[in-house]
């Protein structure tokens, strides 16, 4: 069966061949173990959320203590953690830029259906993580809670989604 995209949320437009719009793609990309030892820094820019800078900051950390408790009793991720780098304005996402970015962007040309999007940067014909960076939708349609408020997008549950693509 082909990987058929999510519904949507309210604003977002269909996929046009829902046999061909894939949902996400195991990449099998990892960090080093240096840079997991170490911790995954990672900014955040939170203009264009619609939400304030602490609650901003504490949804993503919670989101990343996710996955560094998980990590806890697993061999193999020697305990990855994540460190909050602090606010940084990121002029442009989608560049490797050798910083961990958090953002919030109109995707809705690029990714209509997207909630958010995860980009793993990694040099041609290696697996080793180097940069990933994170956008969320913040097109019409796609406002956003920390608050668990209705018809809302929850920072903290579409943030664990999102960083669970910054270990594959």
């Amino acid at each position: 069966a082909a990987v058929k995209p999510p519904s949507g949320g309210p604003g977002t437009s269909v996929c046009p061949n829902p046999d061909t719009c894939a949902d996400y793609k195991l990449t099998r990309l990892a960090w080093s173990q240096t840079a997991a030892a170490a911790g995954i820094v990672y900014n955040i820019d939170p203009i264009g959320s619609g939400l304030n800078t602490s609650a901003v900051t504490s949804a993503i950390d919670a989101s990343f203590d996710t996955w560094h408790n998980a990590s806890l009793p697993d061999p193999d991720t020697r305990s990855i953690s994540f460190i909050n780098g602090g606010n940084e304005l990121v002029i442009d996402p989608n560049v490797f830029d050798g910083v961990n970015s958090l953002t919030w962007r109109n995707l809705s040309s690029s990714y209509p259906n997207a909630i958010g999007v995860t980009f793993a940067w990694h040099y041609r014909g290696s697996n080793v993580i180097l940069e990933a960076d994170t956008i969320f939708n913040n097109a019409s349609g796609f406002a956003w809670s920390t608050t668990n408020e209705s018809l809302k997008y929850d920072l903290q549950n579409i943030g664990t989604h999102e960083f669970g693509h910054w270990l594959q």
